[in-house]
């Protein structure tokens, strides 16, 4: 399953979750919005990682990866160390998000380099309500990132 945005230079989130469900349920919410061409989906850590070693530019990297924390193989907390050890990758924000987070769960994604962690939502707007707070903190990254 993949959805990619139509212009890559302009702020997009990567959401990674082996749940298709979940991921069906992230586009639809943005794609009720009418900003599907906002996001791209993975449903593995590895397919994540292959894909950001093939973008050539710096400026083609998502403003913000949201990674279950729950998957299988390479877990939330694996592909966050994955990612903040890649020199070329290591600035790209991350969030964790799952349907459970306990405190030292969440104090452990933090200090491996998240920069936020959220609880998975089940009501609409709920869920609404946190694809918006994702969406926002990749437009404020995407600014801060621009020279």
């Amino acid at each position: 399953m993949e959805h990619a945005p139509s212009l890559a230079l302009e702020p997009y989130l990567v959401f990674v979750d082996d749940d298709t469900d979940d991921l069906e349920v992230v586009i639809d919410t943005y794609a009720g919005m009418g900003l599907q061409n906002r996001i791209k989906v993975f449903t593995s850590g590895e397919a994540l990682l292959d894909y950001l070693r093939t973008l050539e530019q710096p400026d083609l990297f998502p403003s913000l990866i949201v990674i279950d924390y729950n998957m299988p193989r390479i877990n939330g907390l694996a592909l966050l160390y994955e990612l903040k050890k890649d020199k070329r990758l290591k600035h790209i924000p991350v969030a964790i998000y799952s349907t459970t987070l306990d405190t030292a769960k969440e104090k452990e994604m933090l200090e491996t380099g998240a920069l936020l962690c959220r609880e998975k939502r089940t009501a609409p707007e709920s869920i609404r309500q946190l694809m918006i707070e994702f969406l926002s903190f990749a437009d404020i990254f995407h600014e801060s990132a621009r020279p």
